[in-house]
């Protein structure tokens, strides 16, 4: 087993073996892109997918950050004590930018809330600004949009 054994191979005629080497090579070629070539490059163009997406997520959430930031330096609207929890809900969502799209009083210090289509920072700092009033979030259940930082909401609000 020490040779390998071309005697077939000198048996051909010159035409032949020339066939047989180019086939080879082009077996050879085809190997290559099949078992190397392919595959790396379906994954360099999954991993160029991904870096994309990741980078818009980076975008959005650079940008979310300045948008809450701007709002946390903005001036504070003034806080009227005494108020019922209905009057400073609708005082403090006017202030955000919010709207609700569907609002439930129950009786003087609860309530619940829906927001649709509403942006996620903007609910946060509304919850943000709401907390300094001593109000508390007794439920919540947020879902996401297809849109990105727009999420639905629902609340039961309680003031303490």
């Amino acid at each position: 087993m020490g040779k390998f054994n071309l005697e077939w191979f000198h048996a051909l005629e010159r035409r032949e073996q020339w066939m047989v080497l180019l086939g080879g090579i082009a077996l050879v070629l085809y190997l290559f892109y099949i078992i190397l070539w392919r595959p790396l490059s379906a994954e360099n163009i999954s991993l160029q997918k991904r870096n994309a997406s990741a980078s818009e997520t980076l975008q959005w959430m650079r940008n979310s950050a300045a948008f809450i930031k701007q709002q946390q330096q903005s001036n504070a609207p003034s806080r009227p004590t005494g108020q019922s929890l209905s009057q400073l809900l609708n005082a403090s969502v006017a202030s955000s930018g919010l709207r609700f799209s569907r609002f439930q009083p129950r009786g003087n210090d609860k309530a619940q809330v829906w927001f649709e289509n509403a942006s996620f920072a903007a609910v946060f700092l509304w919850l943000q600004d709401l907390s300094a009033q001593n109000v508390v979030v007794s439920n919540i259940s947020i879902s996401s949009t297809a849109q990105g930082g727009v999420v639905s909401a629902s609340l039961q609000l309680q003031k303490m």
